[in-house]
Order: C-alpha cells, then structure tokens, then sequence
C-alpha cells in the first residue's frame, strides 16, 4: 500500500555514482579498490548523461574519499621514503 510498483530507472551515470561511493568506502579497507573508485569517478563526471543532485553528490563524496585516502597514503609513503 505505502511502497509504489513503480520503480524509477537509473542511468548509466547513476549507477556508476552509486557504485563509486561504495567502492570507495570499500576502498578504505582493501586498497586496490580505489583504483576502481578512480576509474569509476571519472566515467561519472565525463559521461553526458543526465545526473540527479542525489548521485551528484555521490560521486563527489567518493571523489573526496579518493583524494583523503591518496593523499594520506601518499604522505605516509613519502614520509617513509625521507626517513629510511
């Protein structure tokens, strides 16, 4: 009664929003992933489907996620470079 049989389809671009932001909080436990976060990121923001606020949003946060987590490892990495 209160659930809609009718379901609204996602675009390509959508999904992949979706996708990404999993990924990448997957991606903070098992780094290999946010290679895929990166390619997914990029395929939303290129695509020239249209992209609802929500999954706009989704791809930013993953994006973000990306970034802090590259660049954390990267400052570690290069912290251990300079060190040893």
């Amino acid at each position: 009664m209160f659930l809609s049989d009718e379901y609204e389809e996602l675009s390509l671009r959508e999904q992949d929003a979706a996708r990404a932001l999993k990924s990448a909080l997957l991606g903070i436990l098992f780094c290999p992933l946010q290679l895929y976060t990166a390619w997914l990121t990029l395929l939303v923001f290129l695509a020239e489907e249209p992209l609802r606020p929500r999954y706009f949003w989704y791809g930013v946060a993953a994006g973000t996620v990306l970034a802090i987590h590259v660049l954390t490892f990267g400052i570690i990495g290069w912290w251990l470079f300079l060190i040893y």
